[in-house]
């Protein structure tokens, strides 16, 4: 009777399309036959951002000379088309190109003039998860923390897209990248630039991280400024995070040393600012407070400074946020930002923000910030969700605080 039962499953199998794939796919769950859709090594395959970001500066015009009062808001769509190639052990291969179309609410009408273009690859070797992408791929793609100390909310907003290569490992306990961004190519004014930055933490218990941040950028010639002027910035730190002994959802510290190296080489002298950056955070209910604190010399010397053209190096140089990093004009003093913040968690593949914080520069009150935002990934709907992604913060926002 057992054999009769299987016979007529197996010939329904063979006779019915339909119930062909569902019963093949059963037999190769149950006696370990491969199914017909895990022998296809070729599909076709998509993704889709969505970022709407408002972001509401109120800064006292006695402010940070660099610090200019005003507000980014608009709306990124990012569609992809590509093929996708299974090798099983050597790895899955994806070939995307795709559209950035970008409005700035209130501004010029959507521009939809970049297009992005990338490679990407993935594997799984023993513990470690390796991911590389090369081309022309979103900023969100990263999978960092990175500090303000390091990119500002204006690089990240205007400069969504980054040109080079990107290298990721996750670990069980562990996540790494670094990435190169190719962002100035050698013309009459614009200058030949690139930047390299990276990010690390490694769990060495659960209430224990070790990690670092930093960047290391390369502003050179152009045919009529000359000079080159490197700006690298590096934050070592150590986070303490006793949320799993409580009930609330984080309540951490983090801590650290912010060095930077920078020279000028048309001349012999160099700057060497530090300072040291101290970060807490308590949630709950999905509500939350964070403060940074940064006290030490100002990152930004050469802000006032002028190239050889007599043009101020400013912001054009530095990618940093003034609201943290201290005015050049002011050599040593604090900087601080506390946020009250709304974060729900909404899935993986959506992310939910609102805030409001409170800054403080050179030691006194210069204004208020408000923004939220809203982050659609879609190649994030059913992935199975990492160790190394439950290991780190519940979500990760392209505007960190």
């Amino acid at each position: 009777m057992r054999r009769f039962l299987l016979l007529v499953l197996l010939s329904l199998s063979v006779s019915v399309p339909g119930a062909a794939q569902g019963l093949e796919d059963f037999f190769g769950e149950f006696f370990g036959f491969p199914s017909r859709t895990e022998r296809k090594p070729f599909s076709f395959t998509g993704d889709l951002l969505f970022d709407w970001t408002f972001l509401n500066d109120e800064i006292r015009p006695e402010g940070p000379e660099g610090l200019v009062s005003g507000t980014m808001a608009g709306a990124r769509l990012t569609p992809f088309a590509g093929i996708k190639v299974d090798g099983g052990k050597a790895g899955v291969h994806r070939i995307l190109g795709g559209m950035d179309i970008f409005k700035e609410f209130g501004g010029d009408p959507v521009l939809a003039g970049e297009v992005l273009l990338y490679y990407r690859y993935d594997n799984r070797f023993g513990n470690t998860e390796f991911s590389a992408l090369a081309g022309c791929f979103p900023r969100l793609k990263t999978g960092g923390d990175y500090d303000r100390m390091v990119l500002s909310d204006e690089v990240r907003f205007y400069d969504n897209n980054l040109d080079g290569l990107l290298l990721q490992f996750r670990r069980p306990r562990s996540f790494y990248e670094i990435c190169l961004d190719w962002n100035g190519k050698y013309g009459v004014e614009r200058r030949e630039e690139f930047n390299v930055f990276t990010y690390g933490e490694s769990a060495l218990l659960d209430w224990l991280k070790l990690g670092w941040e930093g960047m290391f950028h390369h502003y050179a010639n152009s045919v009529v400024a000359k000079g080159v002027v490197d700006d690298h910035v590096l934050n070592p730190w150590v986070a303490f995070d006793f949320s799993s002994r409580t009930r609330l959802q984080a309540l951490s510290v983090k801590a650290g040393p912010v060095l930077s190296y920078q020279r000028d080489r048309r001349y012999k002298e160099f700057e060497l600012p530090w300072g040291f950056l101290v970060t807490t955070d308590v949630r709950n209910w999905s509500f939350g407070i964070r403060n940074d604190l940064y006290y030490g010399w100002s990152m930004v010397p050469y802000f006032y400074k002028t190239d050889s053209t007599g043009s101020r190096f400013g912001t054009d140089l530095y990618m940093r946020s003034m609201k943290i990093a201290l005015d050049t004009g002011y050599d040593g003093g604090l900087a601080d930002i506390l946020s009250f913040y709304w974060a729900p968690r909404l899935g993986e593949f959506l992310s939910v923000r609102v805030n409001c914080e409170l800054l403080f520069n050179r030691g006194s009150y210069i204004g208020m910030d408000q923004y939220g935002t809203l982050v659609f990934d879609l190649e994030n709907i059913g992935k199975r969700r990492s160790s190394a992604r439950g290991r780190r913060n519940p979500q990760t926002f392209q505007y960190s605080l």
